[in-house]
């Protein structure tokens, strides 16, 4: 199933305004930097900004979850990078903590609980997975997956 553009707004990854957790390795310093760019681009509503932090290809992998049910869905950056610019609201993402990051050579992964919010309020919460590649000497996301939990 292929979440629209609205569903992946409101469970994908959103602003950040806050200020980005510090790594405790300093090799982790550059892949949070990237994520922490990505959620101010969006913060933005910045197409031009969030595209030029993606690896071409990337895809968003997601689940929404309620007690009811948990839909998987699957969306190009083409069409998350449209939602993201069509955006409309006041909405930040945080880390609920520090993310776990990993660094091995030119590969890297981001790893943390988060909440949403939507206008000051709390939306939804779950896990954002960032996979990141170091190209040319600069951290790209290659692939996000993430849980929404309303």
């Amino acid at each position: 199933m292929r979440l629209s553009a609205t569903s992946l707004l409101l469970t994908g990854l959103l602003s950040c305004s806050c200020a980005a957790p510090r790594p405790r390795d300093p090799a982790a310093a550059g892949p949070l930097a990237c994520v922490q760019d990505l959620y101010d681009a969006m913060a933005r509503h910045d197409r031009v900004a969030a595209e030029t932090l993606l690896v071409p290809g990337t895809v968003f992998v997601g689940t929404q979850e309620s007690e009811a049910r948990v839909e998987a869905g699957v969306t190009p950056a083409e069409a998350w990078l449209q939602a993201i610019a069509g955006a409309t609201g006041t909405m930040r993402e945080e880390f609920a903590g520090r993310p776990e990051v990993r660094v091995a050579g030119n590969v890297a992964m981001v790893w943390g609980p988060y909440r949403f919010l939507w206008d000051g309020e709390v939306h939804h919460v779950g896990i954002n997975a960032f996979s990141l590649l170091r190209v040319d000497g600069t951290w790209k996301i290659s692939g996000v997956t993430y849980s929404a939990i309303r």
